[in-house]
């Protein structure tokens, strides 16, 4: 008795022997009869195999939208829980947004999603880098801000380094340049009201109203390194704003103390 090969070659291949009822050999059968046998173990071999395939597909595809939805939920979360300072800053994704419970951390590789450096016309031959504002270098901005007992003005004072960051990341300088002028007005700014510095560090001298079209009317488009907010030229709810003190803020029922753009 010839020894069953075929059942012995098909379970190796992962496909179910077929069920042999005599003893014989494929290359006992005819010609075109063992061609078709030839052609239904292969199709039976690809269909198991385009089986699997898609199983693995699946519970891959399965697991990676398991994934997606556990991040989301955790950004929902997030976001739903994050202090009042946070929530604009979450327009902008590519943002690092933590915070504990005496500061706002924001991670921003210092370049916006706008084209940069356009309309310039006294450029100081610098060009926009990426800057590493992130872990200990991140911005950090108190929220439970307090008021100076002497209050400083802007104004020929704090011409170094930033004095507000915008909720998409950069940060807001003076609108005087180091040397005491009026950035703008000399034709040091694009047409987003920035430019950058010797260090190649892209800021705005002016307030970024642009931003309002990202997080709505009614939220700031920056926070004073103060900690208190900077909101456009109405109120959060289109109201026209009120007297304003020196340092262009007031305060508000529901809102407290905050900066309007001028």
């Amino acid at each position: 008795m010839k020894p069953h090969f075929l059942p012995f070659a098909l379970a190796l291949l992962g496909i179910p022997a077929l069920n042999l009822a005599h003893d014989w050999n494929p290359r006992d059968l005819p010609p075109a009869e063992r061609e078709a046998l030839r052609a239904h173990i292969l199709e039976e071999f690809l269909a198991k195999q385009s089986g699997a395939g898609k199983r693995h597909s699946a519970t891959v595809l399965v697991a990676d939208a398991a994934a997606s939805l556990q991040a989301a939920a955790a950004a929902v979360t997030d976001a739903a829980n994050a202090p009042a300072t946070a929530k604009p800053f979450l327009a902008f994704p590519k943002l690092e947004v933590k915070w504990d419970r005496e500061f706002l951390h924001v991670g921003s590789n210092g370049l916006p999603n706008h084209n940069l450096m356009v309309g310039i016309t006294a450029w100081q031959q610098q060009v926009p880098l990426p800057q590493a504002y992130f872990g200990e270098n991140a911005w950090r901005i108190p929220l439970h801000p307090v008021p100076a007992a002497q209050p400083a003005m802007i104004k020929g004072r704090f011409l170094r380094g930033a004095i507000a960051l915008a909720v998409n990341g950069i940060p807001i300088f003076n609108p005087q340049n180091n040397r005491g002028e009026i950035s703008q007005e000399i034709g040091e700014l694009d047409q987003w009201g920035g430019h950058c510095g010797r260090a190649d560090d892209y800021h705005y001298h002016i307030a970024p109203l642009h931003l309002q079209g990202a997080v709505g009317a009614g939220m700031p488009i920056a926070i004073a390194l103060d900690g208190y907010p900077i909101y456009g030229l109405t109120e959060p709810d289109g109201s026209p704003v009120g007297v304003l003190d020196e340092c262009h803020g007031h305060e508000t029922p529901g809102m407290g103390y905050h900066y309007h753009a001028a």
